[in-house]
Protein backbone atom coordinates (compact mmCIF):
# COMPACT_ATOMS: atom_id res chain seq x y z
CA UNK A 1 0.00 0.00 0.00
CA UNK A 2 1.43 3.48 -0.78
CA UNK A 3 1.28 6.68 0.50
CA UNK A 4 -2.15 7.76 2.09
CA UNK A 5 -3.84 11.05 2.70
CA UNK A 6 -4.91 11.91 6.46
CA UNK A 7 -8.22 10.93 5.83
CA UNK A 8 -7.70 7.55 4.22
CA UNK A 9 -5.15 6.73 7.07
CA UNK A 10 -8.26 7.66 9.87
CA UNK A 11 -10.61 5.42 7.84
CA UNK A 12 -8.43 2.46 7.92
CA UNK A 13 -7.16 2.29 11.58
CA UNK A 14 -11.47 2.46 12.20
CA UNK A 15 -11.46 -0.77 9.79
CA UNK A 16 -8.71 -2.07 11.68
CA UNK A 17 -10.48 -1.36 15.36
CA UNK A 18 -13.53 -2.68 13.98
CA UNK A 19 -11.36 -5.90 13.58
CA UNK A 20 -10.20 -5.78 16.38
CA UNK A 21 -12.94 -5.48 18.36
CA UNK A 22 -15.40 -8.65 19.13
CA UNK A 23 -17.80 -6.21 22.03
CA UNK A 24 -21.33 -5.78 20.00
CA UNK A 25 -21.85 -2.08 20.89
CA UNK A 26 -18.25 -1.29 20.16
CA UNK A 27 -18.19 -1.99 16.39
CA UNK A 28 -21.75 -0.71 16.37
CA UNK A 29 -20.11 2.72 17.33
CA UNK A 30 -17.35 1.60 14.89
CA UNK A 31 -19.34 1.46 12.25
CA UNK A 32 -21.47 4.38 12.75
CA UNK A 33 -18.21 6.50 12.72
CA UNK A 34 -17.14 4.59 9.21
CA UNK A 35 -20.63 5.23 7.76
CA UNK A 36 -19.65 8.91 8.81
CA UNK A 37 -15.81 9.43 7.69
CA UNK A 38 -16.00 7.85 4.24
CA UNK A 39 -16.53 10.95 1.94
CA UNK A 40 -19.86 11.43 0.22
CA UNK A 41 -20.42 9.00 -2.21
CA UNK A 42 -17.06 6.84 -1.71
CA UNK A 43 -18.10 3.02 -1.54
CA UNK A 44 -16.63 1.51 1.61
CA UNK A 45 -14.76 -1.53 -0.16
CA UNK A 46 -12.48 1.19 -1.91
CA UNK A 47 -11.10 1.64 1.56
CA UNK A 48 -11.53 -2.28 2.36
CA UNK A 49 -9.63 -3.14 -0.81
CA UNK A 50 -6.71 -0.74 0.78
CA UNK A 51 -5.90 -2.96 3.57
CA UNK A 52 -2.90 -4.77 3.22
CA UNK A 53 -3.42 -7.68 5.35
CA UNK A 54 -5.29 -9.90 3.21
CA UNK A 55 -6.40 -11.89 6.30
CA UNK A 56 -8.48 -8.63 7.44
CA UNK A 57 -9.65 -7.47 4.23
CA UNK A 58 -11.22 -10.81 3.74
CA UNK A 59 -13.19 -10.90 6.69
CA UNK A 60 -14.18 -7.45 6.34
CA UNK A 61 -15.32 -7.66 3.06
CA UNK A 62 -17.55 -10.76 4.40
CA UNK A 63 -18.69 -9.06 7.91
CA UNK A 64 -19.36 -5.50 6.89
CA UNK A 65 -18.60 -5.05 3.57
CA UNK A 66 -22.22 -5.36 2.01
CA UNK A 67 -24.13 -4.20 5.36
CA UNK A 68 -21.51 -0.79 5.23
CA UNK A 69 -22.13 -0.17 1.24
CA UNK A 70 -26.33 -0.14 2.08
CA UNK A 71 -25.36 2.00 5.10
CA UNK A 72 -23.54 4.33 3.70
CA UNK A 73 -25.55 4.88 0.42
CA UNK A 74 -28.70 5.66 2.72
CA UNK A 75 -26.40 8.25 5.15
CA UNK A 76 -25.51 9.51 1.98
CA UNK A 77 -29.04 10.08 0.25
CA UNK A 78 -29.82 11.66 3.61
CA UNK A 79 -27.47 14.18 2.80
CA UNK A 80 -28.66 15.07 -0.31
CA UNK A 81 -32.16 15.96 1.05
CA UNK A 82 -30.25 18.93 2.65
CA UNK A 83 -29.90 20.22 -0.95
CA UNK A 84 -32.94 17.86 -2.47
CA UNK A 85 -32.67 20.03 -6.21
CA UNK A 86 -28.80 19.03 -6.93
CA UNK A 87 -29.53 16.94 -9.70
CA UNK A 88 -25.81 16.17 -9.92
CA UNK A 89 -25.37 14.83 -6.52
CA UNK A 90 -28.90 12.92 -6.90
CA UNK A 91 -28.48 11.26 -10.07
CA UNK A 92 -24.50 9.98 -8.46
CA UNK A 93 -26.24 8.57 -5.35
CA UNK A 94 -28.38 6.46 -8.12
CA UNK A 95 -25.17 5.35 -9.50
CA UNK A 96 -24.10 4.10 -6.08
CA UNK A 97 -26.48 1.21 -6.43
CA UNK A 98 -24.25 -0.49 -8.90
CA UNK A 99 -21.36 -2.36 -8.04
CA UNK A 100 -18.77 0.04 -9.14
CA UNK A 101 -16.27 0.10 -6.48
CA UNK A 102 -13.98 3.03 -7.85
CA UNK A 103 -16.36 5.80 -8.78
CA UNK A 104 -16.50 8.72 -6.96
CA UNK A 105 -18.63 12.13 -7.08
CA UNK A 106 -15.78 14.86 -8.19
CA UNK A 107 -14.94 12.20 -11.06
CA UNK A 108 -18.65 12.18 -11.93
CA UNK A 109 -18.76 16.25 -11.95
CA UNK A 110 -15.48 16.40 -13.28
CA UNK A 111 -17.06 14.38 -16.39
CA UNK A 112 -19.27 17.47 -17.59
CA UNK A 113 -17.20 19.65 -17.31
CA UNK A 114 -14.62 18.06 -19.79
CA UNK A 115 -17.52 16.97 -22.19
CA UNK A 116 -18.58 21.17 -21.63
CA UNK A 117 -14.93 22.22 -22.88
CA UNK A 118 -15.03 19.59 -25.79
CA UNK A 119 -18.07 20.68 -26.72
CA UNK A 120 -16.84 24.46 -26.94
CA UNK A 121 -13.31 23.01 -28.57
CA UNK A 122 -15.39 21.46 -31.39
CA UNK A 123 -17.84 24.86 -32.18
CA UNK A 124 -15.37 27.08 -30.83
CA UNK A 125 -18.32 29.48 -32.65
CA UNK A 126 -21.10 28.43 -30.55
CA UNK A 127 -21.28 31.81 -28.59
CA UNK A 128 -22.19 33.79 -31.79
CA UNK A 129 -23.82 31.39 -33.73
CA UNK A 130 -28.41 31.23 -33.83
CA UNK A 131 -30.39 29.70 -31.57
CA UNK A 132 -31.35 27.31 -34.52
CA UNK A 133 -27.69 26.39 -34.83
CA UNK A 134 -26.92 25.90 -31.36
CA UNK A 135 -29.60 23.66 -30.85
CA UNK A 136 -28.23 21.74 -33.66
CA UNK A 137 -24.77 21.24 -32.29
CA UNK A 138 -26.25 20.59 -28.88
CA UNK A 139 -27.94 17.46 -30.83
CA UNK A 140 -25.26 16.73 -32.68
CA UNK A 141 -22.47 17.02 -30.53
CA UNK A 142 -24.09 14.43 -27.75
CA UNK A 143 -25.93 11.80 -29.89
CA UNK A 144 -23.93 11.66 -32.96
CA UNK A 145 -20.15 12.63 -32.62
CA UNK A 146 -20.23 11.17 -28.49
CA UNK A 147 -22.72 8.52 -29.67
CA UNK A 148 -24.94 8.72 -26.79
CA UNK A 149 -28.14 7.01 -27.32
CA UNK A 150 -30.87 4.47 -25.95
CA UNK A 151 -30.06 0.81 -25.15
CA UNK A 152 -33.10 -0.69 -27.79
CA UNK A 153 -31.19 -4.60 -27.07
CA UNK A 154 -30.59 -4.38 -23.86
CA UNK A 155 -33.29 -2.23 -22.57
CA UNK A 156 -33.86 -3.70 -18.96
CA UNK A 157 -30.01 -3.76 -18.17
CA UNK A 158 -29.74 -1.71 -15.01
CA UNK A 159 -26.23 -0.03 -16.05
CA UNK A 160 -28.64 2.03 -18.39
CA UNK A 161 -30.06 3.89 -15.11
CA UNK A 162 -26.16 4.33 -14.29
CA UNK A 163 -25.02 7.35 -15.27
CA UNK A 164 -21.34 6.79 -14.47
CA UNK A 165 -21.87 3.61 -16.72
CA UNK A 166 -23.44 5.08 -19.35
CA UNK A 167 -20.56 7.67 -19.86
CA UNK A 168 -18.75 4.49 -20.42
CA UNK A 169 -20.92 2.85 -22.79
CA UNK A 170 -23.02 5.67 -24.31
CA UNK A 171 -26.37 3.78 -23.83
CA UNK A 172 -28.89 4.43 -21.41
CA UNK A 173 -33.36 4.67 -20.95
CA UNK A 174 -34.66 7.80 -21.38
CA UNK A 175 -34.60 9.39 -18.15
CA UNK A 176 -30.31 8.82 -17.63
CA UNK A 177 -29.93 10.40 -20.80
CA UNK A 178 -32.48 13.04 -20.26
CA UNK A 179 -30.76 13.70 -16.87
CA UNK A 180 -27.06 13.43 -18.36
CA UNK A 181 -28.25 15.97 -21.07
CA UNK A 182 -29.90 18.52 -18.40
CA UNK A 183 -26.39 17.83 -16.48
CA UNK A 184 -24.57 18.87 -19.80
CA UNK A 185 -26.86 21.89 -20.21
CA UNK A 186 -26.46 23.66 -16.55
CA UNK A 187 -22.63 23.34 -16.87
CA UNK A 188 -22.78 24.74 -20.43
CA UNK A 189 -24.68 27.71 -19.11
CA UNK A 190 -21.96 27.84 -16.14
CA UNK A 191 -18.77 27.79 -18.13
CA UNK A 192 -20.55 30.12 -20.96
CA UNK A 193 -21.47 32.65 -17.89
CA UNK A 194 -17.94 32.42 -16.44
CA UNK A 195 -15.92 32.57 -18.96
CA UNK A 196 -17.41 34.34 -21.71
CA UNK A 197 -19.77 36.71 -19.59
CA UNK A 198 -22.63 35.51 -21.47
CA UNK A 199 -25.57 34.40 -20.96
CA UNK A 200 -27.53 31.51 -22.89
CA UNK A 201 -30.57 32.22 -24.25
CA UNK A 202 -32.26 28.93 -24.33
CA UNK A 203 -33.67 26.71 -21.79
CA UNK A 204 -33.55 22.81 -21.74
CA UNK A 205 -35.75 21.36 -19.44
CA UNK A 206 -36.99 17.88 -18.22
CA UNK A 207 -40.55 16.52 -18.99
CA UNK A 208 -41.68 14.36 -16.76
CA UNK A 209 -44.14 12.15 -19.18
CA UNK A 210 -45.49 8.71 -18.11
CA UNK A 211 -43.80 6.18 -20.20
CA UNK A 212 -41.03 8.48 -22.00
CA UNK A 213 -38.86 10.60 -20.54
CA UNK A 214 -38.01 13.85 -22.67
CA UNK A 215 -36.84 16.98 -23.03
CA UNK A 216 -37.71 20.77 -24.04
CA UNK A 217 -35.55 23.32 -25.76
CA UNK A 218 -37.26 26.73 -25.54
CA UNK A 219 -36.41 29.92 -26.74
CA UNK A 220 -37.88 33.43 -28.52
CA UNK A 221 -37.45 31.43 -31.70
CA UNK A 222 -37.11 27.58 -31.35
CA UNK A 223 -39.47 25.54 -28.70
CA UNK A 224 -39.28 21.94 -29.46
CA UNK A 225 -39.33 18.32 -27.59
CA UNK A 226 -36.64 16.32 -28.34
CA UNK A 227 -36.25 12.60 -27.44
CA UNK A 228 -32.38 11.15 -26.00
CA UNK A 229 -32.99 8.54 -26.08
CA UNK A 230 -34.01 8.16 -30.08
CA UNK A 231 -30.52 10.42 -30.86
CA UNK A 232 -32.09 13.38 -30.00
CA UNK A 233 -35.49 13.53 -32.48
CA UNK A 234 -37.50 16.02 -32.37
CA UNK A 235 -40.82 15.46 -30.92
CA UNK A 236 -44.08 17.65 -31.68
CA UNK A 237 -46.43 18.75 -29.17
CA UNK A 238 -49.50 16.56 -30.94
CA UNK A 239 -46.85 13.74 -30.63
CA UNK A 240 -46.90 13.97 -26.69
CA UNK A 241 -50.41 15.01 -26.57
CA UNK A 242 -51.40 11.96 -28.69
CA UNK A 243 -48.64 9.65 -26.12
CA UNK A 244 -50.76 10.68 -23.42
CA UNK A 245 -54.28 10.19 -24.58
CA UNK A 246 -52.80 6.42 -25.80
CA UNK A 247 -51.71 5.60 -21.94
CA UNK A 248 -55.34 7.05 -20.39
CA UNK A 249 -53.79 10.23 -19.32
CA UNK A 250 -55.98 13.82 -20.15
CA UNK A 251 -53.81 16.41 -18.48
CA UNK A 252 -51.70 18.44 -21.72
CA UNK A 253 -47.92 17.83 -21.83
CA UNK A 254 -47.22 20.93 -20.11
CA UNK A 255 -48.50 19.44 -16.67
CA UNK A 256 -45.55 17.24 -16.81
CA UNK A 257 -42.77 20.10 -17.65
CA UNK A 258 -40.28 20.71 -15.32
CA UNK A 259 -41.06 18.32 -12.25
CA UNK A 260 -39.24 18.43 -9.04
CA UNK A 261 -35.65 17.32 -9.45
CA UNK A 262 -36.55 15.05 -5.90
CA UNK A 263 -39.28 13.25 -8.45
CA UNK A 264 -36.77 12.91 -11.29
CA UNK A 265 -34.94 10.52 -8.72
CA UNK A 266 -37.53 8.95 -7.74
CA UNK A 267 -38.55 7.98 -11.39
CA UNK A 268 -34.79 6.76 -11.92
CA UNK A 269 -35.35 4.48 -8.21
CA UNK A 270 -38.56 3.71 -9.09
CA UNK A 271 -36.81 2.16 -12.29
CA UNK A 272 -34.45 0.34 -11.16
CA UNK A 273 -36.46 -1.40 -8.42
CA UNK A 274 -38.82 -2.62 -10.99
CA UNK A 275 -35.77 -4.38 -12.70
CA UNK A 276 -34.18 -5.42 -9.03
CA UNK A 277 -37.93 -7.24 -8.32
CA UNK A 278 -37.93 -9.10 -11.39
CA UNK A 279 -34.66 -10.25 -10.63
CA UNK A 280 -35.31 -10.87 -7.49
CA UNK A 281 -33.16 -9.09 -6.07
CA UNK A 282 -34.24 -8.66 -2.41
CA UNK A 283 -31.36 -6.94 -0.86
CA UNK A 284 -31.32 -3.86 -3.60
CA UNK A 285 -35.06 -3.98 -3.05
CA UNK A 286 -35.37 -2.83 0.01
CA UNK A 287 -32.19 -0.83 -0.08
CA UNK A 288 -34.18 1.40 -2.65
CA UNK A 289 -37.38 0.96 -0.88
CA UNK A 290 -35.60 2.73 1.96
CA UNK A 291 -34.27 5.64 -0.72
CA UNK A 292 -38.10 6.09 -1.60
CA UNK A 293 -38.95 6.60 2.09
CA UNK A 294 -36.59 9.23 2.21
CA UNK A 295 -37.64 11.07 -0.55
CA UNK A 296 -41.27 10.02 -0.64
CA UNK A 297 -42.42 13.22 1.99
CA UNK A 298 -40.73 15.62 -0.06
CA UNK A 299 -41.54 15.05 -3.07
CA UNK A 300 -45.35 14.99 -1.53
CA UNK A 301 -44.72 18.28 -0.22
CA UNK A 302 -43.25 19.57 -3.48
CA UNK A 303 -46.22 18.48 -5.28
CA UNK A 304 -48.50 20.65 -3.54
CA UNK A 305 -46.36 23.35 -3.66
CA UNK A 306 -46.02 23.16 -7.64
CA UNK A 307 -49.04 21.97 -8.23
CA UNK A 308 -47.75 18.62 -10.20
Amino acid sequence: MGLLNEIDAEILNLFYLYYEHQDVEIRKDIFKKITEKIPFGMNPYYFIELIDDSLIRLQLRSQIGSELNIAKIIYDFKLYMEEPNNLMKGSYLVSRLSDSIFINYEDYKKKYFLLVEEFLKTYPDFIEIDIEEQYSKIIDFLYCYKGFQGNFDDYHNPENSFITKVFETKKGIPVSLSVLTLLFYEVLKKIVESKYNKKLNFKIQPVNLPGHFLLLFSSSKLTTYFDPFHFGNKITYSDCYKHLLKLGYHQNPESYHNPPIPKIIARMLHNLYNIYSRRNETKKEKTIESLLKILNNLVQVEDKNNSI
